[in-house]
C-alpha cells in the first residue's frame, strides 16, 4: 500500500487494530507488514502510539528494517471514576514508539 507517502505522518495512532490483525492464521507476517507500513509513513522523530491488551507487544513492534524507541505504560480503568461495574479492572497497554534512525537507536 502506497495510498500515502513515505515520512507523511507526526504521529499514528493504533487503538486495538494489530490486536485484531494477530487473531488470523497469517496474523504474525500480516501484523509485520502492518508495522513496516506504519514505520514507512511516519516521519522522524514521530511517535507511533499503540493501545493493547497485550502486555508483551514489544517484540511485535520491532521487525526487520524497524527502529523504535519505544516505551510500554500499564494503563488501568479507574472504576471510582466512571461509576460503572462494567468496566472494573480493565487492564491495557499503551506503547510509545518514537521514529529513530537506525544508527542512533540505543
Amino acid at each position: 500500500m502506497t495510498r500515502f507517502a513515505d515520512t507523511y505522518f507526526d504521529l499514528v495512532i493504533d487503538k486495538g487494530v494489530l490486536d485484531a490483525l494477530l487473531t488470523g492464521g497469517e496474523s504474525g507476517s500480516v501484523a509485520s507488514s502492518a508495522i513496516q507500513e506504519i514505520y514507512r509513513v511516519t516521519k522522524m522523530g514521530g511517535t507511533f502510539v499503540s493501545a493493547s491488551h497485550s502486555m508483551d507487544r514489544s517484540p511485535l513492534l520491532s521487525p526487520p528494517g524497524v527502529h523504535w524507541e519505544i516505551s510500554a505504560s500499564k494503563c488501568v480503568y479507574d472504576i471510582e471514576k466512571s461509576g460503572d461495574p462494567q468496566t472494573d479492572g480493565i487492564v491495557f497497554f499503551k506503547y510509545q514508539c518514537l521514529k529513530r534512525d537506525a544508527s542512533t537507536s540505543l
